[in-house]
């Protein structure tokens, strides 16, 4: 029996249609198919729902959306989407530039990303923005393979550090294993894959905790010299352990040769019996002040300010700064008054007569609080000068004499002049008559717009290396 030809004609439609469904099956898949008519029944492009239809295994797609009142804020709404989703494959947070490279120019060239296509539409007077954009597998690949990489040298450096930490304070060097301790911190700020025992929040804690445990005290002092001896300790269950090699940071106040005060420390560090003696290798100490001793965590606190969470930071420095000492002290004057007697030479040999140095000299001692007076001496010798003094009864202390020669003037041919001098100090105590100091010679030199500014400010010169000479061990 023959089928009616209408009927075979429906047939017909219908094995095409589902010939056509069974291909469209195969091709894109339940899940594509049931995109695609979302996308239909929704009024935007396929690849909105759909992003991997049509790439190969070497292309990766993203699709980014933004909704905001204007276009130009949605579709940047939509970029910053693309990048977000693009830190997240990769594993690695991407900066501001990546983003500007894409809202801008549509393209991130590291990747070979670019936008593929866009669709926009407004709804109740608000935009939604859809960007599609595709990239390069394997530069994607690559560059998430250099993250674990990098992972994973970040890792082995926080390790070694704390390690190495705790090699530190199995030897009782207690701060360097705190400066361990920070530097690993500073390392693994914001590294979430970091291991729990190595994170930055735990090592603060042990870093609070092992500061806490060390004093710095001062065990014994002399005012009168500016002397003392610092001391490292660290609590511990029976005795205080010794801190060895612990680096100390003195602070204190000095003044330049025109007699400004300025603010200068050193480095000390201490010894097998957790302590060390603070004799300030700064002769220009002022002469009475304070000397202000601190763990010295400068540079790692420094780092910490600038590449991890500054409260914390602050935190930390707090707790370093808690644990200084204060030194107070007022110098004794060992030579007591003291008269100074500058004899200047020309190129010649003859005594020039001029007092302008033997003033300057003066200056720079009662810029230290010495108690000076000028003597302007007739005679040439140290051993004259010494005796003329003695017969007019000064009542200083201590007569300081210096003899000052030039040595050669230069004129310079595009102008100005350079001179140079040279010179002995001689300290003589008034009581006994008896030489206290007697310097080797020495030398300075000075230019000027002429031959005799040039030559002043040399003879000054001289009389600032003299006073260093002389503050080193008696002033």
């Amino acid at each position: 029996m023959k089928m009616p030809r209408r009927r075979r004609k429906l047939c017909k439609v219908v094995l095409t249609i589902l010939a056509a469904f069974a291909i469209m099956m195969s091709l894109t898949g339940c899940t594509s198919l049931s995109s695609l008519i979302r996308a239909n029944i929704s009024g935007v492009p396929y690849w909105v729902y759909s992003p991997k239809v049509g790439l190969g295994k070497d292309r990766v797609s993203f699709v980014g959306e933004g909704r905001a009142s204007s276009s130009r804020q949605a579709e940047l709404l939509a970029y910053s989407s693309i990048v977000d989703q693009l830190s997240e494959y990769l594993g690695v947070p991407l900066d501001q530039e990546v983003y500007r490279e894409l809202s801008v120019l549509g393209t991130i060239q590291a990747y070979d990303l670019y936008v593929e296509d866009s669709f926009s539409r407004v709804l109740d007077r608000e935009t939604t923005f859809y960007v599609y954009a595709v990239a390069d597998s394997s530069l994607l690949e690559a560059a998430s393979s250099e993250e674990t990489i990098r992972r994973n040298e970040v890792s082995k450096n926080v390790e070694e550090l704390v390690l190495q930490g705790d090699s530190y304070m199995k030897d009782e060097m207690f701060t360097r294993g705190i400066s361990c301790y920070m530097q690993a911190m500073a390392a693994s700020y914001g590294q979430d894959y970091i291991k729990e025992e190595y994170s930055y929040d735990t090592l603060f804690g042990d870093v609070m905790d092992i500061i806490g445990s060390i004093t710095v005290s001062i065990s014994s002092s002399d005012p009168s010299r500016a002397r003392c001896t610092v001391a490292v300790t660290r609590k511990s269950v029976l005795l205080p352990s010794k801190v060895r090699n612990a680096e100390v940071l003195a602070m204190y106040r000095a003044v330049d040769m025109k007699g400004d005060a300025y603010d200068d420390s050193f480095v000390y560090i201490t010894g097998a019996d957790g302590g060390f003696v603070f004799d300030c290798l700064n002769f220009s100490i002022v002469r009475k002040g304070s000397v202000e001793f601190v763990l010295d965590f400068e540079s790692e606190l420094e780092v910490l300010e600038c590449t991890t969470d500054p409260a914390v930071a602050a935190t930390l420095r707090a707790a370093v700064e808690e644990k200084s000492v204060r030194f107070d002290y007022d110098r004794a004057y060992m030579l007591g008054d003291i008269a100074v007697a500058v004899i200047e030479f020309d190129s010649k040999g003859y005594a020039i007569g001029n007092k302008d140095t033997t003033d300057y000299l003066c200056s720079l001692l009662k810029t230290d609080g010495a108690e000076v007076s000028p003597f302007y001496a007739d005679s040439n010798l140290e051993e004259d000068v010494l005796y003329d003094y003695s017969q007019l009864k000064g009542g200083a202390d201590c007569l300081l004499v210096c003899r000052f020669g030039q040595m050669d003037v230069v004129e310079f041919r595009l102008g100005g002049f350079a001179a140079s001098v040279e010179g002995t100090a001689t300290l003589f105590d008034m009581k006994s008559l008896s030489t206290i100091y007697s310097s080797s010679v020495v030398y300075a030199s000075a230019f000027g717009d002429t031959a005799q500014s040039a030559v002043k400010a040399s003879f000054e010169k001289l009389a600032d290396v003299v006073y260093s000479l002389l503050k080193a061990d008696y002033v």
